[in-house]
C-alpha cells in the first residue's frame, strides 16, 4: 500500500510540475500581452 502511494505521489508531482510550468508560461505570456497593451494588471 505504501509503495503504491509513493509511486502515485511521484507521478502526481511530475504532472503537477508539468502543469505548473505550463501555467507559468501562459501567465508570462498573458502578462507580456497586458504590458504591451499598457494594462499593468497583476493578479494578486
Amino acid at each position: 500500500m505504501e509503495r503504491t502511494i509513493m509511486i502515485n505521489k511521484s507521478i502526481y508531482t511530475r504532472k503537477l510540475l508539468k502543469a505548473k510550468a505550463c501555467f507559468f508560461q501562459n501567465t508570462n505570456y498573458a502578462l507580456s500581452l497586458h504590458n504591451t497593451l499598457g494594462l499593468n494588471i497583476l493578479p494578486r
